[in-house]
C-alpha cells in the first residue's frame, strides 16, 4: 500500500539497493505493519463488543419461542427431579453391604475341588496368583476371596 503521491523507490541499476532505497522500503514496511495492526484491532473490537439493550430485544424477538420452550423443559425437569428426591432419601437409608475377606492357598492337585467348595459357600475370587512358600519352597496358588456378611455372622 504505497502512497500514490510519492513514487516508490526504484532499484538501482547495479541490482543492489542503495541505503536510500533500503530506508524507503523500511518506511513502507512500517506503514504496512501499522495498517495490519489497525485492521486486527478493529476486527477484535467488533468481536468483543458488548450487547446493547436493542440487541437483546432483537434476540428475544428472533428466538423468543425457543427460549420459552427451553425454560418450560427446564422447569419440568426440576419438578420431576424434586419428585424423585423422596426416592433418593429412601435409597440413602438402605444400609451398605459389608463383606468378609480371606486369603487361601489351595495346592495344585486339589485346586478345583477347593475352589468349588468355597464357591458353594458363597465366596467369590478377587485375584489368584502363583506363589512360593518361603519356608518349604513349595509352589501353590494364593487367592484373595470375599463374600457378603450374613446377619448370623
Amino acid at each position: 500500500m504505497s502512497n500514490p503521491s510519492k513514487p516508490s523507490p526504484r532499484p538501482s541499476a547495479t541490482g543492489n539497493p542503495t541505503l536510500k532505497e533500503l530506508v524507503g522500503i523500511r518506511t513502507e514496511l512500517r506503514k504496512l505493519n501499522q495498517k495490519v495492526l489497525e485492521l486486527e484491532t478493529q476486527r477484535h473490537s467488533q468481536k468483543t463488543r458488548k450487547l446493547k439493550i436493542s440487541d437483546w430485544s432483537g434476540i428475544l424477538r428472533q428466538y423468543g419461542q425457543f427460549i420459552a420452550v427451553a425454560l418450560l423443559l427446564f422447569a419440568i425437569a426440576l419438578i420431576v427431579l424434586w419428585g424423585f428426591s423422596g426416592l433418593h432419601r429412601a435409597i440413602a437409608r438402605t444400609p451398605a453391604l459389608q463383606y468378609e475377606y480371606d486369603v487361601i492357598s489351595p495346592g495344585d492337585l486339589d485346586f478345583t475341588a477347593t475352589m468349588n467348595q468355597y464357591g458353594s459357600e458363597g465366596w467369590q475370587v478377587i485375584n489368584c496368583r502363583r506363589a512360593m512358600d518361603s519356608i518349604t519352597e513349595d509352589y501353590s496358588y494364593e487367592c484373595i476371596i470375599f463374600r457378603p456378611l450374613t446377619s448370623d455372622q
